[in-house]
């Protein structure tokens, strides 16, 4: 079972000031890729330089702890399951494809490592992605639910492409691939 010393950090305890600032920063790769995206292009578009870019990296797991092309440290917990040692979100595996209520409801009943799992945010993703989340998790080139509703309609909720790190909405029905995150108790 996995133990922690240090208290990991929720979402709610990283100031939305901060949040704010890394998203300012971050937005200008990300409009950069959906023009990429919107294109169909398999490449990365040449306007990226080396280091806007985030290319999926084509994975194995790996045991113990790794430091990521940028700097961040990730380590294993338990086989598949990857603690973020700077937000302390332990990410776990692909568990499937669902809507997103299903998704909602199979990530709350959930009980690895004692944790308390959900659907990541939406800023929860984009900050794995600030993280090099695809350095780390195999099985990232997905989309995948986000647990954050989509304002302007209803239906529609937050997914996130783990091959190029493009966030976009999605219409709540659709089958889409779900990965989790748990937290202490």
């Amino acid at each position: 079972m996995y133990r922690e010393e240090k208290e990991m950090k929720t979402n709610s305890e990283i100031s939305d000031e901060i949040m704010d600032e890394i998203f300012k920063s971050f937005a200008t790769s990300t409009s950069k890729l959906r023009s990429c995206w919107q294109t169909g292009s398999d490449l990365i578009c040449k306007a990226l330089n080396a280091k806007d870019a985030r290319i999926p990296v084509k994975n194995t797991p790996r045991a113990g702890k790794m430091k990521t092309s940028d700097g961040y440290e990730w380590a294993e917990v338990e086989p598949g399951y990857w603690k973020d040692e700077t937000t302390g979100l332990v990410w776990g595996p692909m568990i499937g494809k669902f809507s997103f209520d299903e998704a909602q409801k199979k990530a709350a009943e959930l009980n690895d490592l004692g944790l308390k799992w959900s659907v990541p945010t939406r800023k929860e993703w984009m900050m794995a992605e600030i993280h090099d989340v695809c350095e780390v998790l195999p099985e990232m080139d997905y989309w995948f639910w986000s647990s954050s509703s989509y304002p302007p309609v209803p239906d529609y909720a937050y997914g996130f492409n783990g091959g190029s790190g493009y966030s976009d909405d999605d219409y709540r029905l659709n089958t889409v691939s779900v990965r989790c995150v748990g937290r202490k108790i």
